[in-house]
C-alpha cells in the first residue's frame, strides 16, 4: 500500500521538513563562504574588475535567494501550523479569546483523576446488584445509589477547593413517578395548594433513603415529591408551569442551577405562572427550613430508547445541594461540574433500571417509603 500524504501524516511532514532544511544549510553555507572570500581577497573585491570580483557578487545573490526562499517555506509553515491551530479551536466551537474563561472554569487539577478513580469502584457495585441467578436486590441497589451520592457531595466540595465543612454539602435523588403509580406520594406533595393534580405527567418523588451528605448521614429530608406538567409551558404561554430546580431540570433535560433558594418565591412570580397559594407556601417552605442555600439539578438519563411517539426524557433527578458555599458561580462553571461527574450520574440510572421501572425504588408499598 502507498504511504499516506494526508495533511496530518509523518511522511508529508518529513517533505516539508526536507523541503525547508536546505534552505538554511545553503544560506550559512554561502554566508561563511562570502566571509571567507573577502578575508583572502579584500582588494580584488573592492579595486578590480576581474573574476574574485564578479564570483564575490554572484554569492551575494546567491546568499540572498536562498535567505528568501528559507523565508518562504517558513512562513508556509507557520501559515499551516496557524491554520490547524484554528481548525482545533473551531472544532471546539471556541476562539483565542475565549481561552481564559475556559481555562478558569476547568476543574481543579486532580478533579478528573477522582472521579475517574470514583468510576471504577462504583462501576463495580451497580454492576453488583443482580445476584447470582440474575434477579435484582433493592437493598444492594439502594447501597450503590448512596454511594454515588456521597462521591458527588464530595466531588462537589473538592470541585470548590474544599470551601466549607464538607457536611455542608449533600446529594440525593428524587425519581419521577407517573401520575397512575403515585400512591401515597400524592399526599407528599409539596408547593401543590389547591393545584388540580390529575392534567400531570407525574412526580418527582424523594425517598429518604437516597439523601446523604459527603458525610453519609441523611441531612434531614422528610419524604417529599414535587409535580411534573406535561410541557414546561402551557401552549401560548411564555410562563413556566414547571416549579424551578428539579422539576425544570427533568421537564427540560437540562442542568439547573439555583444560586439563592431564598429568591425560588420571586422566580415563581416573575417568571412562572403558578397559583398564589402555590408562592405562598414555596415562600414559607424556604424561609422556615435551611437544608440547602443552592443547588445544582442534573438529569439522570435512560438506557431505554423512548417508545414511538414519545420524546427522550430522563427517569429522575440528582440534585446536589450546598449551605453557606459560593459553589458554581456561573453557568461555565456548572457546565464544567455536571459535565465532569456525568458518568457518575449515568451509573445512578443504570441502578435505577436494573431494578425494572425506575419507580420501584419508592413503590407505595414499601415499608421504608413514608
Amino acid at each position: 500500500m502507498a504511504p499516506s500524504l494526508a495533511p496530518d501524516s509523518r511522511l508529508r511532514r518529513a517533505f516539508r521538513a526536507l523541503a525547508a532544511w536546505p534552505f538554511g544549510v545553503v544560506t550559512a553555507g554561502l554566508v561563511s563562504s562570502l566571509g571567507i572570500y573577502v578575508a583572502f581577497y579584500p582588494n580584488e573585491i573592492l579595486k578590480g574588475d576581474g573574476p574574485h570580483r564578479h564570483a564575490f557578487w554572484i554569492l551575494i545573490v546567491l546568499a540572498a535567494a536562498s535567505s528568501f526562499l528559507r523565508q518562504l517555506a517558513t512562513e508556509r509553515a507557520r501559515l499551516e501550523v496557524e491554520a490547524r491551530v484554528n481548525g482545533l479551536l473551531g472544532d471546539l466551537g471556541s476562539n483565542v479569546g475565549q481561552i481564559p474563561r475556559i481555562v478558569r472554569t476547568q476543574p481543579p487539577e486532580d478533579f478528573l483523576g477522582s472521579v475517574a478513580d470514583a468510576y471504577r469502584v462504583l462501576a463495580y457495585m451497580v454492576f453488583g446488584i443482580r445476584d447470582d441467578n440474575g434477579k435484582a436486590v433493592p437493598d444492594r441497589a439502594v447501597k450503590a445509589i448512596r454511594e454515588i451520592l456521597v462521591q458527588l457531595a464530595t466531588l462537589a466540595h473538592s470541585y470548590e477547593s474544599r470551601r466549607g465543612d464538607l457536611a455542608s454539602f449533600s446529594a440525593n435523588l428524587m425519581v419521577f413517578v407517573p401520575l397512575p403509580q403515585i400512591g401515597i406520594w400524592r399526599d407528599r406533595l409539596l408547593f401543590a395548594s389547591n393545584v388540580n393534580i390529575d392534567k400531570y405527567a407525574g412526580v418527582l418523588a424523594l425517598d429518604e433513603r437516597c439523601a446523604v451528605t459527603g458525610r453519609d448521614k441523611g441531612p434531614g429530608y422528610q419524604p417529599f415529591a414535587l409535580l411534573v406538567p406535561q410541557e414546561p409551558k402551557a401552549p401560548g404561554n411564555k410562563r413556566y408551569v414547571v416549579l424551578p430546580g428539579a422539576p425544570l431540570a427533568f421537564a427540560e433535560g437540562r442542568m439547573e442551577i439555583v444560586y439563592n433558594t431564598a429568591k425560588l418565591a420571586e422566580w415563581a412570580e416573575t417568571e412562572g405562572d403558578f397559583l398564589p397559594s402555590q408562592i405562598a407556601e414555596i415562600r414559607e417552605y424556604f424561609e422556615k427550613h435551611t437544608v440547602a442555600s443552592g443547588f445544582i439539578s442534573i438529569p439522570v438519563p435512560s438506557r431505554s430508547p423512548p417508545k414511538p411517539g414519545e420524546k427522550d426524557a430522563p427517569i429522575g433527578i440528582v440534585n446536589i445541594d450546598w449551605q453557606k458555599a459560593d459553589l458554581l458561580k456561573g453557568p461555565e462553571s456548572g457546565n464544567s461540574f455536571a459535565q465532569a461527574v456525568r458518568p457518575l450520574v449515568a451509573l445512578v440510572g443504570v441502578a435505577l433500571e436494573t431494578l425494572g421501572p425506575p419507580w420501584t425504588l419508592v413503590r407505595p408499598s414499601d415499608p421504608a417509603a413514608p
